[in-house]
């Protein structure tokens, strides 16, 4: 009897300890969203509004239905990767405040590891964009990437399943069932890591080329620290879920992982659309159309070995203006 007091005791201790970390990373992640409006409206929101009041006569408008779609799902898969998380962490953070019972947190609790699942995925999706656009859209690497995709949404949707209420807390705090649920921080480190090999080996032949430039290198550049930012959190999630020695404190990184997810991928976001409004500025200084034709590239210098360069982009650009 007294080992079991002992044993709810440090339960208790455990979930309070959860409790004032989750609200430590809410506070973080809600101050860099207010630290972050200005520049979110500015960057995205502006864009938008103005592409919804622009005529036949403005050129985003005369973008190509494909670009369109895929601006569309950039900023659908921006606003899970922003929203949702913030929804979801503000629900949580509710959830771990309340008092349940075992039935009323089980009808609940499996909305907390779906909703961040969807998060990764989400950015997943922003960064094969990237990688399908600095590639030119060719076609096998978008099918590949593509498929590679779903595969990683199936087994992210399957791994999320294994969560039941915890034991011993009246907070709804949900607790692995079975080492599946890994699955929902591996598959998305595994892609991840595709998608930055993509990025580099992309980089590696442009700059042979002679034709990599400032917003190719904004792309590398993000991706890195993207990766191993992101990576860190999903490596920290892994060994707390993997962890036996107290199994209350196993789904407490899960959080990080989200939250990390969720601020490093909406960084990123706003770096590529600042470095695409500073080129598209650089080619209207030079008297060029808005959209090109360097999308990737500081304009080269006319000559015999700049002509090469002029040639792909005016080509990518015929093929398909406006694709970032």
């Amino acid at each position: 009897m007294p080992h079991a007091q002992e044993d709810q005791t440090d339960a208790q201790r455990v979930a309070q300890a959860t409790v004032i970390y989750l609200e430590c990373l809410f506070s973080i992640m809600v101050w860099d969203w207010l630290a972050s409006l200005p520049t979110e409206w500015h960057l995205v929101w502006l864009p938008v509004t103005k592409s919804l009041r622009a005529t036949e006569k403005d050129a985003a408008s005369r973008a190509p239905l494909q670009v369109k779609l895929l601006r569309s799902a950039s900023l659908l898969c921006f606003v899970v990767v922003r929203y949702l998380a913030l929804i979801e962490f503000a629900l949580f953070v509710w959830a771990v405040n309340v008092v349940w019972t075992y039935d009323e947190c089980a009808r609940i609790q499996h909305f907390f590891p779906y909703a961040s699942g969807l998060v990764a995925l989400a950015a997943n999706g922003i960064m094969c964009l990237r990688v399908m656009a600095i590639w030119s859209r060719d076609r096998l690497v978008s099918m590949s990437l593509g498929g590679m995709l779903v595969v990683v949404v199936a087994l992210v949707l399957w791994g999320c399943q294994y969560t039941s209420p915890p034991e011993g807390i009246t907070a709804c705090i949900p607790t692995p069932t079975s080492t599946h649920l890994n699955v929902l921080y591996l598959a998305p480190m595994v892609y991840d890591f595709i998608i930055l090999v993509l990025t580099l080996t992309r980089a590696i032949m442009l700059n042979r080329s002679g034709l990599i430039g400032p917003l190719l290198r904004t792309i590398v550049r993000d991706g890195i620290l993207y990766f191993f930012a992101v990576f860190t959190c999903n490596l920290l999630a892994v060994v707390f879920e993997l962890q036996t020695a107290q199994p209350l404190l196993r789904p407490i990184n899960a959080s990080l992982a989200t939250i990390g997810t969720s601020i490093f991928c909406s960084k990123i976001f706003f770096a590529l659309k600042r470095a695409t409004s500073a080129q598209i500025k650089r080619n209207q200084s030079q008297s060029l159309p808005s959209s090109g034709p360097y999308p990737l590239n500081a304009i080269p210098p006319f000559g015999s070995k700049a002509s090469k360069a002029e040639l792909f982009w005016k080509r990518e650009l015929r093929a398909s203006p406006g694709r970032l």
